[in-house]
């Protein structure tokens, strides 16, 4: 999808509960491996997986295109403006959630770049934009332990939890948990995967916010949800690698 990127992927989210909103678009790609040099490290504006000098790292550089719907602007040539503080935040939640599934051992004092871009934001932007990065890591070659799986959830007027939901459903939700979770093949080869979450986002909006049962409750659904959408990853992968 991206002609100069070792890897790259795209994903689509569509509908909302509805089916009627806008769908989200994601582009990631990733770049590398290059040495991990202090002249050649990203900008401080970028995240990047936990790292020390007999290891390699992911730096992430995530995005929104100025026509997303997002708050973000984004020029695709070298100059580019800073990250805005949402970026950030999703930026250092995708690096910690792909810190426990990239075997970084395997590629010391090398640097992959991967780079996410919000083409256009309908909702559940965060939980599209990982599974895009996974998925670009994957096509990439870079070592992993599993395939990265998200989801969204929300509660919304009288406690209902929504999963995906669209950006209408997100700015009308009482509270938002985002889910990562690395879904990690059965090593008997079953079909069965296990899950392991490695990062929750958690996010309350005007009066509401999140009770610890809700929590339970939204992490329960999310994790089942990322768990079936790491699924539709791996297919993915396996049917590209078979082309």
């Amino acid at each position: 999808m991206h002609s100069t990127a070792e890897g790259s992927a795209f994903v689509e989210l569509g509908g909302g509960n509805n089916g009627k909103s806008r769908k989200t678009k994601v582009m990631a790609a990733a770049f590398g491996p290059r040495e991990a040099d202090k002249s050649s490290l990203l900008s401080s504006s970028s995240s990047s997986s936990s790292f020390s000098p007999s290891e390699g790292r992911v730096a992430v550089d995530l995005r929104s295109a100025p026509f997303s719907g997002g708050s973000a602007n984004l020029n695709l040539g070298r100059s580019r403006p800073a990250q805005t503080v949402a970026e950030r935040a999703s930026a250092s939640a995708l690096a910690a959630a792909l810190g426990p599934l990239v075997l970084s051992s395997l590629f010391p004092k090398l640097v992959v770049d991967l780079c996410v871009v919000v083409l256009e934001d309908g909702g559940s932007a965060l939980a599209a934009a990982a599974l895009a990065a996974g998925a670009a890591l994957a096509d990439a070659g870079v070592p992993m332990s599993g395939v990265l799986g998200a989801a969204s959830v929300v509660r919304a007027e009288g406690g209902r939890l929504l999963l995906d939901p669209s950006a209408e459903e997100e700015a009308a939700a009482e509270a938002r948990c985002d889910l990562l979770a690395v879904s990690i093949s059965n090593s008997s080869g079953s079909s069965n995967s296990n899950s392991t979450i490695t990062q929750v986002c958690l996010g309350g909006g005007g009066a509401g916010g999140w009770t610890a049962d809700g929590v339970e409750a939204a992490v329960a659904s999310g994790s089942a949800a990322a768990g079936v959408a790491s699924g539709a990853v791996r297919a993915a992968l396996l049917r590209r690698a078979m082309e």
